[in-house]
């Protein structure tokens, strides 16, 4: 999706995340619009990255999402070069991470998932499990639906099945 100015590409990138988001909790998403650098999404503000959810267990959710504004010969857009949505229990002990960080010097170039528990004898809570691209949208349906994080509005379903059919439609990866 082309936007006339980086600013505008923001805001068609930001729009639907925050509506996910939006689901779940009143935090803010933060991210800036400038073409020269690259960016990246977080809550604001939060103690160490990470929001509370409400539910059934003691929830805490992070989203790193990184993104560079680009133009081509249609107009500005903003694209996703890496993610880190990362839910954790309120003691600090993570449940599980879904990464993707494409950079040189990342060890582990593919979008793929962690996690955490007793997996003896087997060392899974180092293992990336490959999940191909997963969007937020499914991130957070995982952790109502099997996590028991409430949701704040009666339609999340609704609004993260719509949103996820737009990401999919407009994804360039």
């Amino acid at each position: 999706m082309s936007a006339r100015t980086p600013r505008e590409a923001v805001a068609a990138f930001l729009t639907p995340l925050r509506q996910a988001i939006a689901c779940v909790t009143d935090a803010q998403l933060a991210g800036g619009s400038d073409p020269a650098k690259p960016h990246a999404l977080f809550f604001r503000p939060s103690e160490g990255g990470y929001i509370r959810l409400r539910g059934l267990h003691p929830l805490q959710f992070r989203l790193s999402h990184n993104y560079e504004i680009v133009q081509d010969t249609h107009g500005w857009s903003a694209h996703t070069r890496g993610y880190a949505y990362e839910l954790q229990l309120a003691d600090g002990r993570e449940v599980v991470a879904y990464h993707y960080d494409p950079r040189p010097q990342s060890k582990v170039k593919v979008p793929h998932l962690h996690i955490k528990g007793l997996t003896t004898p087997l060392a899974l809570e180092k293992a990336h499990f490959p999940t191909g691209r997963v969007p937020i949208e499914a991130v957070l349906r995982f952790a109502v639906t099997e996590l028991g994080v409430q949701p704040r509005v009666s339609e999340w379903e609704a609004v993260l099945a719509g949103l996820e059919r737009d990401f999919n439609a407009q994804r360039t990866w």
